[in-house]
């Protein structure tokens, strides 16, 4: 989840919604690329975005950002979308936030301010590296007392 108190320098609104994504999160290419031209997209169909897996599939994976806005599977011939919030269906762009900072609460373990940032098992993120991953940002602050920090990156 994601904090109201927030700076892009960069970011991004031409990835689609692959499943079911919380903001605050970080988010990596699917594996699965679609084909042809889908709802929405163009001829050059960008791959969607979903939150990573277990640790074992991080080294094959691209690093894309942290998700501004939360995915949520919801049947639209049922209920409306609530223009409002922030929140898109699965299968729609989200914006994913490249270069700057944010309050997350995405977080394992207990990183310090100036540690760097790597990406973890389930759009986490965690100050330890896992196999030969590069960081992807700095952890700004510690973990306050509600579980948010200040994490900022820098996704070329």
């Amino acid at each position: 989840m994601l904090k109201g108190d927030r700076q892009y320098v960069h970011w991004v609104s031409n990835r689609i919604a692959g499943g079911v994504i919380e903001s605050g999160y970080g988010v990596v290419l699917s594996t699965s690329q679609p084909t042809g031209a889908a709802t929405g997209q163009g001829i050059n169909e960008t791959a969607p975005v979903v939150v990573i897996g277990p640790a074992s599939v991080i080294s094959t994976t691209k690093f894309e950002g942290i998700a501004v806005n939360s995915a949520v599977s919801i049947d639209l011939a049922k209920q409306h979308l609530n223009y409002m919030r922030t929140d898109v269906p699965v299968g729609q762009p989200i914006n994913i936030l490249k270069h700057g900072w944010c309050w997350t609460n995405a977080v394992t373990g207990t990183p310090a301010a100036g540690d760097s940032a790597y990406l973890g098992a389930n759009g986490t993120f965690q100050n330890t590296s896992v196999g030969s991953l590069p960081a992807i940002g700095k952890f700004e602050t510690g973990k306050g007392p509600d579980g948010f920090l200040r994490i900022s990156i820098n996704v070329a």
